[in-house]
């Protein structure tokens, strides 16, 4: 029984080689200049895992349990080590998904602390709201530091087209407390 487990466990083995290939050659780099998609190790992988698990497990069973034939052992043994590799990927999956989350708060709570570093005190159009060369604004910042900002006017809220932009993007240093008069030249797209 133990040289036909033996014999079995080096077969699946020996199996890594032609996976490898078959992983390297039709996985490679493809793809234009824009997305090159690298999906090598997506098959060698797994398999390395589903073969450590399995011949952990099978060895295991044809060790403490005499009573099974050699089918069954290595036949539950594979469907366990499915079963488990299955587990460890929606665990790996759910671990990398909650760690990108905490990332993501982290730099959200990290910009909603600058969200009240600066108060528009009023704004308007120069000449008139319907044709509008500039818009003026008067701003108050409670840190110090650099301040660019530029202005679009959209159609129909967030997503409608683009009806006017700001020229330009300039820096300038702010003190903490102090009133600013913004202006934005205006380009008026058709």
């Amino acid at each position: 029984m133990l040289r036909s487990h033996i014999l079995i466990c080096s077969i699946l083995v020996l199996l890594a080689i032609p996976v490898y290939l078959v992983d390297n050659n039709t996985l490679k780099s493809s793809g234009g200049d824009w997305i090159s998609l690298d999906l090598k190790g997506l098959l060698i992988g797994p398999y390395l895992v589903f073969i450590g698990i399995y011949i952990s497990l099978s060895t295991l069973a044809v060790i403490y349990s005499h009573h099974f034939t050699i089918f069954k052992i290595h036949f539950y043994s594979a469907i366990l080590s499915l079963a488990m590799l299955g587990i460890g990927l929606v665990l790996f999956d759910k671990v990398g998904k909650n760690s990108s989350a905490k990332k993501y708060n982290a730099k959200i709570d990290q910009r909603k602390s600058l969200f009240n570093n600066i108060q528009v005190k009023r704004w308007w159009f120069v000449p008139t709201a319907k044709k509008p060369k500039e818009i003026h604004v008067d701003l108050e910042v409670t840190s110090a530091g650099r301040l660019t900002a530029l202005a679009t006017g959209k159609e129909n809220g967030e997503y409608g087209k683009d009806i006017f932009s700001s020229d330009g993007e300039v820096q300038h240093l702010v003190k903490a407390g102090e009133p600013i008069h913004y202006v934005f030249p205006l380009t008026i797209i058709n």
